[in-house]
């Protein structure tokens, strides 16, 4: 989106000015809040414009986010599809990158539900990816999603061996500076093995 400042010309209505700037009367009135479709010669107003060509414009909400998944970057592209139970955290470590990676390359945020039988595209670093595995025999960590209230003399270290995870984890999940003080009742939240938690 661009912005012109334009100033009103003899002759100027709202249908000429809207059709000069590939837009609609309806937004220039609603963005200079217009009570109606008067205006006056020498008046100001903003005209909202696509920045880019209508070629740029011309792909499906679908099609633009393919092409954003077919980008090249760094390891192989791989296509997972969500199983019950999954993360994604699990599935971030599965492949050694980031959640939000994850999240972006798919058109998701962190929060939103995974749900089984979803294609995802994966950027993976690892070159056979396996699924996050614990030293027990029964396979699969049992990972959950777990809310917890920082408690008085509480640290990173302390609640990240508490909970058998990774400080940088943890700062990762929260967006925490970790050279910073936690604050006693701050609400984090934690990917934990419910079979490691205490």
């Amino acid at each position: 989106m661009s912005w012109r400042n334009y100033k009103v010309q003899s002759g100027d209505n709202l249908n000429t000015i809207a059709r000069k700037f590939s837009t609609t009367p309806a937004v220039i009135q609603q963005v200079n809040k217009l009570n109606s479709d008067l205006i006056r010669v020498g008046q100001r107003l903003m005209i909202p414009s696509a920045s880019k060509g209508s070629d740029t414009y011309a792909l499906s909400a679908s099609q633009r986010l393919e092409r954003k998944q077919d980008r090249k970057r760094d390891g192989n592209k791989v296509r997972y599809t969500v199983r019950r139970g999954d993360t994604f955290w699990d599935i971030a470590r599965e492949h050694r990158v980031s959640v939000r990676q994850v999240a972006a390359w798919n058109g998701m945020a962190p929060g939103d539900p995974l749900i089984p039988g979803k294609e995802l595209v994966i950027w993976s670093k690892t070159s056979q990816p396996t699924m996050v595995a614990t030293n027990n025999a029964r396979g699969k960590a049992m990972v959950r999603k777990v809310g917890y209230r920082v408690r008085k003399g509480d640290s990173l270290s302390t609640i990240a061996n508490r909970f058998s995870v990774n400080v940088r984890d943890i700062a990762s999940w929260n967006d925490l500076n970790t050279s910073r003080y936690l604050q006693p009742g701050q609400s984090l939240v934690l990917y934990v093995d419910i079979r490691n938690s205490p």
